[in-house]
């Protein structure tokens, strides 16, 4: 099961990034695998509980950068793909809404380089659910053009990366369904499709 296989990496990560000294190899090709699980079973569901290891993996791993030092440069991009992975995870099945801002948090931090100073936190992210008015694929690139229904404001022309995200919001769409997408304003990146609760 999902949740057991969680278990297992959660055990692994802490024992790893306990270990002294780190040995950031290993590190490293226990990151690849996790990676790879969340990929194959990203449409699966998980309890809470495990949704919460499943971040906890993560988080741990990112520690290990944000501390700094050669081993946090060695496994830089390695903690930032799979940060990156869980940003792009569908939500409320491996984990929940919260977990992904969280992690779009990590990336960003990560992202800004090795200028931050360690413990530092990360920039707040200002994200929108924004409704989509319109949608256009062109040359397999979807773009959307989305208002936000608290004022009379609209964004134009955002790219929807995500393939599978963009195939779900255009079948919506075309159906007449109204489809709201959760937008990072500041980087004009849509996070993902946004259910609203009951």
């Amino acid at each position: 099961m999902a949740a057991e296989r969680v278990e297992k990496f959660h055990a692994d990560a802490s024992a790893l990034v306990s270990s002294k000294p780190l040995k950031a190899e290993k590190v490293k090709a226990e990151i690849t695998r996790f990676r790879t699980w969340l990929q194959k079973h990203q449409d699966e569901s998980l309890p809470a509980g495990a949704q919460g290891k499943l971040v906890d993996v993560v988080q741990m791993y990112y520690k290990i950068v944000a501390a700094g030092g050669l081993d946090g440069d060695m496994l830089h991009d390695s903690v930032l793909g799979v940060a990156e992975d869980l940003m792009k995870l569908p939500e409320g099945k491996l984990v929940t809404i919260k977990a992904k801002k969280t992690a779009l948090k990590w990336c960003d931090a990560l992202s800004a380089g090795g200028d931050k100073t360690s413990g530092e936190a990360p920039v707040e992210v200002a994200v929108s659910v924004m409704l989509v008015v319109d949608i256009s694929i062109e040359a397999k690139k979807a773009k959307v053009t989305l208002m936000d229904e608290s004022n009379p404001e609209t964004m134009e022309e955002l790219e929807i990366s995500d393939r599978g995200l963009a195939s779900s919001v255009r079948a919506c769409f075309d159906e007449g369904q109204e489809v709201r997408l959760e937008v990072d304003i500041s980087a004009k990146k849509v996070l993902g499709l946004h259910q609203s609760q009951g």
